[in-house]
């Protein structure tokens, strides 16, 4: 809402949320975000048109599970390739070495794969008017290091709009990295 300028409805929405982020703090527990994106918008977008005061902090999951005992042991050890979403990569730079220290801890190795956007940038890529550069800006970042990662082992992407533009473009689900861990850890 706030990117395309609907600010009034995108300040109901920050305010809704942190009437109920304020609700939860008795319970003196994190709340996690499985999305990084949406984290990103309770510490930065947030704060600029509400007042966030009292509210418990608000994790990535990337960051939680790093700051958490695991005591897993893998049944498979195959190469697992990580796509991050641009917007955490610039805004969240340690997510990929918590993602690392989590697979490590597990006995994996997880090895990130330097791309640019995958074009999709939230909801452009959705837009009629930008469905060439949508799909011009994946072929350009994602769509050989996706081929060559798959070749390779298992793939998992951080952000839904980069599992969404890869189903498109590639014609196939690649699953987040908390996904691949349960999968590996069953």
């Amino acid at each position: 809402e706030h990117v395309k300028g609907m600010l009034p409805a995108f300040q109901r929405r920050a305010e809704a949320a942190v009437t109920r982020l304020r609700e939860l703090a008795p319970l003196q527990l994190p709340i996690v975000g499985i999305e990084a994106t949406q984290v990103l918008l309770f510490r930065q977008e947030y704060p600029s048109v509400t007042d966030c005061a009292g509210t418990p902090p608000v994790l990535t999951l990337a960051e939680y599970l790093a700051r958490t005992e695991l005591s897993f042991a893998a049944n498979q050890r195959p190469a697992v390739h990580l796509f991050s979403h641009c917007t955490e990569k610039t805004q969240l730079g340690e997510s990929v070495s918590q993602w690392q220290q989590v697979f490590r801890r597990l006995g994996l190795e997880l090895k990130p794969i330097a791309t640019g956007c995958c074009g999709m940038a939230g909801s452009y890529g959705h837009e009629r008017e930008h469905a060439a550069e949508s799909a011009l800006l994946f072929e350009q970042s994602w769509a050989d290091s996706l081929k060559q990662a798959r070749q390779q082992g298992l793939v998992c992407a951080t952000g839904f709009s980069c599992r969404e533009q890869t189903e498109r473009m590639a014609g196939e689900r690649v699953p987040d990295p908390a996904t691949v861990l349960l999968a590996l850890l069953d």
